[in-house]
């Protein structure tokens, strides 16, 4: 997969932004299947990669026991994008965020 983006629609039909990131890590955005009030998305990591450093040999992959699970993605809702979008915008216009961190 590339850093480009890939729109797609999963299995059971959700809207999905797939995409890697300047690691390599394959990341998604993800419409939830989550039905209420509000409405949701998943962001982040698909699958990360679990690793621990040791002495001399540098950073391993641990293995991890049948059946575990490991959270990489957020589920947000549409109200925590809106109070993002400033400072995804401000980072994508100036790599800054829209507030001063020397003031916070």
């Amino acid at each position: 997969m590339s850093k480009d983006l890939a729109c797609k629609v999963t299995d059971r039909g959700f809207p999905i932004i797939l995409f890697e990131d300047e690691y390599g890590e394959r990341c998604s955005l993800q419409i939830s299947s989550l039905m209420g009030d509000q409405v949701f998305c998943w962001f982040g990591v698909t699958s990360p990669t679990i690793q621990v450093m040791e002495s001399g040999k540098g950073w391993q992959p641990v293995k991890l026991p049948v059946g575990a699970v490991v959270s990489s993605r957020m589920h947000i809702s549409q109200e925590q994008v809106r109070q993002l979008l400033p400072h995804l915008q401000a980072f994508a216009e100036s790599g800054e965020f829209a507030f001063d961190p020397l003031s916070s």
